[in-house]
Parts: structure tokens; C-alpha cells; sequence
């Protein structure tokens, strides 16, 4: 098979997250000509809070043409600090001066939406990248005996059609059924559970932050902060609160906080309890955590209860 055969192969992503997203994009690059990403929702609406931009990932991001957007919606991390959560004692603490000059990008944080936002428009500007909105994936075989993989999709509107691919990347996440399908032909049972985690990412802005001195020192620090909980009995852990930072393009004050938490395994009640911070962390927690907690409401906040495969 030559380069331009390889080139001419149908490979059909399932799933348009960011796994999804940066196949089809990284496969364009490559010269493949003919990529459909199908997808169950009906747009991207994309959620999320911080991720942090390593100089690895902008490097990979920088080659597929999509690091500048990012960076310039980014904030440069100078250091990081893990801190314990009762005492705010200093467990940990790492700059970063250094990270550019050896690695060739700065360590960043950014908002998973403008990390995700800029792979999506990437695609879009390759004429080898289709999308398939609101149409779902079933059915999923293999091939083999001179057989192509192929697979019903099931567009929201209209007949469920069977599609040829030549190869078929799976980004359909942790409930994969493609995974089950592929696990189900080599004879074994794909099991998703429960993990007894939930995380939550929220965003507070500056506005909201404005009477706490403490609150504003963490949006100003340019700074990740990490605090870490004992195991408690009714709470049985708070992993962490972690500081993430967002600047928008025409200020250069930094408008909002981006964090998460996370509680672990064993908690009778993962419903984050809105403005009680009481509910989830220790009373013994020190307060910045607290203050971050309590400003919490039902509109900058979304959860995520975590499943891992068995």
C-alpha cells in the first residue's frame, strides 16, 4: 500500500471531545483526506473549568495550528503550591521561571472551553473533516474475511444508515459502546461502575470576589493553589480545591477564578450542598477554600460523577 492509499483510507471518529478532536485534526495534518466525526450531541457545547496547559501539550497544540488562540486566552502559571487544607500550611511549592527556556512553551492554564473550542474551529478549517451533529453510533462491527468495519449511525432526524469505514478511532468516552462491542467479540463483558467520586467545576468572577482581600490575592498570584483534606467520617475526603486562572483578551486584569473539587470515594452524598461549605469541608478547613465554597451557586457550577471500567 502506498502513502497515497494510505491517504485515500475512510476514518470515522466516534465522539467530538477533545480525544475525538485531536485525532481528526492530527489525521488531517497527516494528509488524510477523508475523516467523519460523528457525534451524539447536537453542537459542542463545551463545560468545564481550568486545565493546565503543559509545555507538552503546546507543543502538539502548536503544531496543528491551534496554540496561538489558546495562549492568548491563557495565563502563565509561575509556580504552584500544595497546601494543607486545615492548617493552609505549605506542603509543596514549585516555580516555573525556568519551564520556557528548557522546554520551548511556558506551563499555562486556560478553560477546557477554549482549549476545546480552538481544536473544533482547527477542524473546521480542514476540507478533509466532516461532522455528523446529533447522530448516534451502534451496531459497531469489526470486519474481517475481506470485510470492512462498518457501523449504523442514527441521525436525530431521518433513517439510521450503515457506514464503511476503513478504520474507526473510538472517542466516545468512558461509557463507550464501541469498547463493549470490541470487548464482546473477544469474548469478554465490559463493566462500567461507579468510582463513589463526584467532581464539580465551577467559576466565580472577580465581581463576586471583590470584598474578599483573600479571594482577590488568589485571582492576582498568578499562582495554582492546591489545598488537600483529611478523611473525614460524614465527608470521607475532600481531595482538593484547585486555583485556575482565566484572563479575557481585552483586560489584562484577570476576571474570574476557575476551580474544582472533588470529594472521594464513600460519601453518602455527593450533591454539592450550595453555599455551605460546612457540608463538604472539615470545620477545621482554612477559610479561603471556605469563602470559594460559599459563593457557589447553581448557575457556575456543573458535576461530574466519575465511572471508571471494571
Amino acid at each position: 500500500m502506498t502513502f497515497d492509499d494510505v491517504r485515500r483510507l475512510r476514518v470515522a471518529v466516534f465522539g467530538a471531545g477533545m480525544g475525538g478532536l485531536t485525532c481528526a485534526l492530527s489525521l488531517a495534518h497527516e494528509g488524510f483526506l477523508y475523516i467523519d466525526v460523528y457525534e451524539t450531541a447536537p453542537n459542542l457545547g463545551f463545560v468545564g473549568a481550568g486545565i493546565q496547559l503543559a509545555p507538552n501539550m503546546a507543543r502538539i497544540l502548536d503544531k496543528l495550528g491551534v496554540w496561538k488562540k489558546i495562549e492568548s486566552e491563557a495565563v502563565l502559571v509561575k509556580s504552584t503550591s500544595i497546601r494543607q487544607g486545615t492548617t493552609d500550611k505549605e506542603l509543596g511549592f514549585v516555580e516555573f521561571d525556568s519551564v520556557k527556556d528548557k522546554y520551548g512553551y511556558a506551563h499555562m492554564v486556560g478553560h477546557r472551553a477554549s482549549l476545546a473550542g480552538s481544536l473544533y474551529e482547527g477542524c473546521k478549517a480542514q476540507s478533509a473533516i466532516t461532522f455528523h451533529f446529533s447522530t448516534a453510533v451502534s451496531e459497531v462491527n469489526f470486519g474481517g474475511d475481506d470485510r470492512k468495519p462498518s457501523f449504523l449511525a442514527t441521525p436525530l432526524v431521518g433513517p439510521a444508515v450503515r457506514v464503511e469505514a476503513d478504520i474507526i478511532l473510538a472517542a466516545d468516552g468512558i461509557k463507550s459502546l464501541t469498547r463493549a462491542a470490541m470487548l464482546k467479540e473477544l469474548g469478554s463483558t465490559d463493566h462500567v461502575v461507579d468510582s463513589g467520586q463526584a467532581a464539580y467545576r465551577i467559576m466565580l468572577t472577580r465581581e463576586q470576589m471583590k470584598d474578599d482581600p483573600e479571594l482577590l490575592e488568589l485571582i492576582d498570584a498568578d499562582r495554582v493553589t492546591r489545598w488537600i483534606g483529611e478523611k473525614r467520617l460524614l465527608i470521607n475526603e475532600l481531595a482538593d480545591v484547585m486555583g485556575a486562572l482565566t484572563r479575557t483578551p481585552t483586560d489584562s486584569e484577570l476576571s474570574a477564578i476557575l476551580f474544582s473539587v472533588q470529594l472521594k470515594s464513600g460519601i453518602q452524598n455527593r450533591s454539592l450542598p450550595f453555599c455551605d461549605s460546612r457540608s463538604i469541608l472539615s470545620p477545621q478547613c482554612c477559610p479561603q477554600p471556605h469563602n470559594l465554597i460559599s459563593l457557589i451557586n447553581r448557575t457556575n457550577v456543573s458535576q461530574l460523577d466519575l465511572s471508571v471500567p471494571e
